[in-house]
């Protein structure tokens, strides 16, 4: 992800994962999902497509 995104669109990312980190405990959510949700929620902007389902199939997430 570090060589796809720009310094502050990472920084960014790092931000609304801590953030998504505490609502989740707060509200008793799935941790390990809500981290992943917030990790991918810009990675879009930085991957096209066929990158993109290279990742779902590749973490198992197409399920």
């Amino acid at each position: 992800m570090k060589k796809k995104l720009s310094g502050s669109r990472l920084k960014h990312v790092y931000n609304v994962v801590d953030e998504a980190k505490k609502l989740s405990e707060m509200y008793g959510g799935d941790v390990d999902k809500t981290t992943l949700a917030a990790l991918f929620h810009d990675m879009a902007k930085g991957y096209n497509n066929d990158e993109m389902n290279h990742l779902v199939n590749k973490m198992g997430l197409d399920e």
